[in-house]
C-alpha cells in the first residue's frame, strides 16, 4: 500500500528550557592512565573547562599505534579540511590495531556508551547515558582523537524520567545530534540534544506530539529526519525544519502488526530507504519503503517471511541498499541486497553461522571501500552475557561474494555485554565499542 501523507500530529517541536545550557561535565584534562589486563589505556578523570592538554592513550602493549607517538591535545578541535585526516595509517595488514582505550567514567556514578558517529576530521564520537545519585538522567558525549586519546566527556542537565538513547549523528554544521526518548507517564516523549562539534552541550530540543515510543531512528540529510512509533502497529517519518520548530514533510509508512522502526539510511541522493517490523525472531512481516528527499514515496516492498531474522541495519551501497539481519536464537546473520530503483532483491548471503566459537550476533555493516564490512561477535555460553567473547571482520565483495574473515583480538573486554558498536572513520579505519559490565568501554580502531 502507498504511503500517505499526514494532516495532523506533524511532530510539532518546542524548543525546551534546557536551551543553550552549560557542560555540567567535561573530563579530559584532569586524567589518570593506567594499563589493564589487555595491555590498553584506561582513562578516566573530570575537567570541568573542557578539554585541554594530557597526555596520549595510544595503547602500551596491545597492537601499536601505526602513526607513532602523536602530538598532545591543545584543546582546540582539529581544524576540518573536508578531507581524510593527513596521518591516516597506510599500507598495513588489513584490520590491525591500531589504538585501543578503556574508558572510566567514576564521576558520573551509573553511565553507560551507545552509539559511535565519526567526524570528519578522524574524531570519534561515542554517546552515553547516565543516572546520578539523586535518580535524575542524562545523556553525554566522550570525543576522542584519531589516535584514541580522549579528549574530553561532555554532559547534558539531568531530569526526571527513564530516557532511551536512540541514536547518535552528525549535522552539516558537524554538531553532534543526539536522538532520544524520555518516559512522561504513561508514554514516552522524543527529544534531540545538541553537542558542539568540540564537545559542550548546545540544547535540548523537545519533540511534541505525537509520541515516538521506545524504538526511534536517525538520518541526517539536510536536517535531522526521525524515525518511529506511532502506535503500536504503525511508524512514522518526519524531517524536521532548519530551526526545530515544525517538520517540512510528516509520512505515516505502511505499518504491520507490532511494526518498529528498525532501519533508516539515505543514500547519497538524498533517497531514504526505512525498515520496519517486529524486533524478535520467527514471525512477522517487514516493511521496506523508500522516500524521496521531499517525502514523496518511490516504491514499497513487503516481506512476509517467518524466518528473515531481526533487521538490524542497512547502509546505502552502489545501486541499492544492503539490509543486515541477525538472530538472537543462534540462527545465521544474513545480508539481503536489493535494487535501488524497485526493491528487487539482488543477493541474498549467509554472514555467518553457529560453530564452535559459539552463536554468532552482529549490528552493523558498513561500506569500507569497496567491500561490506560485518563485525560479528560470538560467546562461547550464550546464557552468559558477561563474556567471554570472540569478535571476527567479515568481509564481502559488493556483488555478495565472501572476501575474508579476520579476528579482531581483544575488540571486547572479558567482562563486557554480548554486543558490539562500530563505526567507520574518516581514515576508513573500523572502530568498535564494547560495552562492559563494571563500568567500563573499551573503544578501539582497526586499520582498514
Amino acid at each position: 500500500m502507498p504511503s500517505h501523507l499526514v494532516s495532523r500530529g506533524c511532530l510539532l517541536v518546542m524548543v525546551g528550557s534546557l536551551a543553550c545550557g552549560p557542560s555540567i561535565l567535561e573530563t579530559g584534562t584532569d586524567t589518570s592512565s593506567s594499563t589493564d589486563h589487555a595491555g590498553t589505556t584506561t582513562t578516566s578523570g573530570t575537567d570541568t573547562q573542557g578539554p585541554t592538554a594530557s597526555a596520549p592513550t595510544t595503547g602500551e602493549t596491545d597492537p601499536t599505534d601505526a602513526t607513532g607517538s602523536p602530538s598532545p591535545t591543545t584543546g582546540e578541535p582539529p581544524e576540518t579540511t573536508g578531507g581524510a585526516p593527513v596521518d591516516c595509517p597506510k599500507g598495513q595488514t588489513p584490520f590491525a590495531a591500531r589504538w585501543a582505550t578503556v574508558i572510566v567514567q567514576p564521576e558520573l556514578g551509573g553511565w553507560g556508551p551507545g552509539w559511535l558517529a565519526p567526524l570528519p576530521d578522524g574524531r570519534v564520537a561515542a554517546s552515553l547515558s547516565y543516572r546520578n545519585e539523586d535518580k535524575l538522567s542524562g545523556y553525554g558525549v566522550m570525543l576522542l582523537a584519531n589516535d584514541g586519546e580522549l579528549l574530553g566527556t561532555h554532559v547534558s542537565p539531568p531530569s526526571a524520567g527513564s530516557t532511551n538513547d536512540l541514536a547518535l549523528a552528525v549535522d552539516d554544521a558537524e554538531r553532534l545530534v543526539l536522538f532520544g526518548s524520555r518516559l512522561v507517564e504513561p508514554t514516552m516523549k522524543p527529544f534531540l540534544v545538541r553537542f558542539a562539534g568540540d564537545g559542550p552541550f548546545v540544547e535540548e530540543v523537545a519533540l511534541g506530539e505525537p509520541s515516538m515510543g521506545w524504538e526511534g531512528k536517525l538520518t541526517m540529510l539536510d536536517t535531522p529526519v526521525l524515525f518511529g512509533e506511532l502506535d503500536d502497529s504503525t511508524v512514522i517519518a518526519t524531517k524536521l525544519e532548519p530551526d526545530d520548530v515544525g517538520s517540512t514533510w510528516t509520512r505515516v509508512l505502511d505499518g504491520a502488526p507490532a511494526a518498529i522502526p528498525l532501519a533508516s539510511v539515505a543514500d547519497a541522493s538524498g533517497r531514504i530507504l526505512f525498515v520496519s517490523g517486529p524486533d524478535f525472531v520467527d514471525t512477522g512481516v517487514f516493511n521496506l519503503q523508500v522516500v524521496d528527499s521531499a517525502g514523496e514515496p518511490v516504491w514499497s516492498r513487503t516481506l512476509d517471511a517467518p524466518d528473515f531474522g531481526v533487521v538490524k541495519d542497512a547502509i546505502a551501497i552502489p545501486g541499492g541498499w544492503a539490509i543486515l539481519r541477525d538472530s538472537s536464537q543462534g540462527a545465521p546473520v544474513q545480508l539481503l541486497a536489493i535494487a535501488e530503483a524497485d526493491g528487487a532483491t539482488l543477493w541474498d548471503v549467509e554472514i555467518a553461522a553457529e560453530n564452535e566459537d559459539g552463536p554468532p550476533r552482529a549490528s552493523r555493516v558498513h561500506l569500507i571501500g569497496d567491500r561490506l564490512t560485518i563485525p560479528v561477535i560470538r560467546t562461547l555460553d550464550f546464557e552468559d552475557l558477561d563474556g567471554p567473547h570472540t569478535v571476527a571482520a567479515h568481509r564481502f565483495a559488493l556483488d555478495g561474494t565472501p572476501v575474508d574473515e579476520t579476528p579482531l583480538w581483544e575488540a571486547t573486554l572479558p567482562q563486557s555485554l554480548y554486543s558490539l558498536e562500530s563505526t567507520v572513520n574518516a581514515c576508513g579505519e573500523l572502530v568498535t565499542l564494547s560495552t562492559g559490565t563494571n563500568g567500563r568501554a573499551r573503544i578501539g580502531a582497526y586499520v582498514p
